[in-house]
């Protein structure tokens, strides 16, 4: 009985360890962008639209830049990617 405690709590260490090292695994490979928006005399756009697309995919994230007009897109896969950005007035 004993061996078999051993065992088990060998057992759950190492599903703990794997789990662990899986999640590292996948943050491994995605990254994030972040960047602020500003108009042509550097003054900071709140609420614009920020689009991000993989140009292998064309796949698309939208954020929205925040008061201090910046922005974060977290979580993007390995790839290139377009930024369009919008605002109404610009």
């Amino acid at each position: 009985m004993s061996s078999l405690i051993r065992l088990s709590k060998s057992f759950i260490k190492l599903s703990v360890l794997h789990f662990l090292l899986a999640g590292i695994a996948i943050a491994a490979f995605t990254s994030s962008l972040r960047g602020s928006v500003t108009d042509t005399n550097g003054a900071v756009v709140a609420g614009a639209e920020v689009m991000v697309i993989n140009s292998s995919t064309n796949s698309r994230r939208r954020v929205v830049s925040d008061a201090r007009g910046l922005y974060i897109v977290p979580e993007l896969a390995p790839g290139v990617y377009s930024i369009e950005v919008s605002s109404r007035g610009f």
